[in-house]
């Protein structure tokens, strides 16, 4: 019996061989709504890692010990090149993807939480004009179902 290429990687590679990743944008309820969602991943079975500016957690929700500094580019960069790690949840708070942009190409799903974003820098509001800039930057990402 031969087996057809879409057959092999729907057996072999789960997602066309990507990981899923999901993005929560905002401020302090982004990471809040984030968390949860991790929680209820982990409670499902299905382990993702969640970094922001300033920190990734273990996919049960304890620190993982890094010296990224505060790089949402290099957190989400060093996750993706882990072998290990099966999901990412991405909590963009700032205005950092606007120089870096994303290391990734597509996600699973967006979820704007709210418009709480600060400043990189320091603890301002952002502008409008750079709110929107984000808003618009996080929605050319397409939306990856993963299926084949």
């Amino acid at each position: 019996m031969q087996i057809g290429l879409n057959d092999y990687m729907k057996e072999n590679f789960s997602h066309q061989g990507r990981i899923p990743i999901y993005v929560f944008t905002g401020g302090e309820t982004a990471l809040n709504e984030a968390r949860r969602r991790q929680a209820d991943l982990w409670q499902a079975g299905e382990p993702h890692f969640l970094c922001n500016r300033s920190m990734t957690l273990k996919p049960d929700g304890s620190p993982r010990i890094d010296d990224l500094g505060d790089s949402l580019f290099l957190r989400a960069h060093a996750l993706l090149l882990d072998k290990s790690v099966e999901g990412i949840i991405l909590v963009l708070q700032d205005e950092s993807v606007l120089m870096t942009g994303f290391p990734f190409d597509g996600v699973s799903s967006k979820v704007a939480a709210d418009d709480g974003f600060l400043s990189a820098s320091g603890t301002a509001p952002l502008d409008r004009e750079v709110r929107v800039r984000i808003a618009k930057m996080v929605d050319q990402l397409p939306i990856i179902d993963g299926t084949v």
